[in-house]
């Protein structure tokens, strides 16, 4: 039987990997956000390296989104002294909103989630508590990139052998169908 990376214990056993990853590239650049970059990676774990990379594009550009409007709501949070519950909601909700309208839907749960991470969150300022969350997502995205890589590089020949027979038997059942349109 051949391995199929969708399998359960595939992506069980990836996400393992994937977190365990994440977390010796936080150890060795020091980043403190091991919550993001290990959740992110999980988030970026997919079947195939192209699915994966997809998955890290939109967490990457969702957590950008969310990070500019939980940069901005935070400013006025500390202007205002407005309380979290004042600061927090509207700042997830227009991280969430803008993803749909720039049409990266799939990063709505890390636009959402790096708002949060902003106003619920901070850091000494804003900008760096954005630094330590984009370098959380970064760790993920590599991460994540490496095991998806390093599984499909091992498990090469199986994953080929699946795509030709996918690729035949849709040759075959279009000719079947031309040949009795005829």
């Amino acid at each position: 039987m051949e391995p199929q990376l969708s399998n359960p214990l595939f992506i069980v056993l990836k996400a393992t990997l994937a977190c365990a990853v994440a977390l010796l590239v936080d150890h060795w650049l020091g980043n403190p956000d091991h919550v993001s970059s290990t959740f992110v990676a999980v988030l970026c774990i997919s079947p195939t390296v192209l699915i994966g990379l997809r998955n890290a594009w939109a967490q990457i550009m969702g957590s950008l989104v969310g990070g500019v409007w939980g940069v901005s709501w935070l400013f006025l949070v500390d202007r205002f002294n407005f309380p979290i519950l004042i600061g927090l909601p509207p700042a997830v909700g227009l991280a969430i909103a803008s993803t749909f309208l720039l049409n990266i839907r799939s990063g709505y749960p890390v636009a959402a989630f790096t708002a949060l991470f902003m106003v619920a969150v901070p850091q000494n300022t804003p900008v760096l508590t954005f630094e330590i969350r984009f370098l959380a997502l970064f760790v993920a995205a590599l991460s994540s990139f490496v095991i998806n890589a390093l599984v499909s590089a091992m498990l090469y020949k199986s994953i080929y052998a699946r795509r030709v027979n996918k690729v035949e038997g849709f040759i075959e059942d279009s000719l079947l169908a031309v040949f009795k349109d005829n």
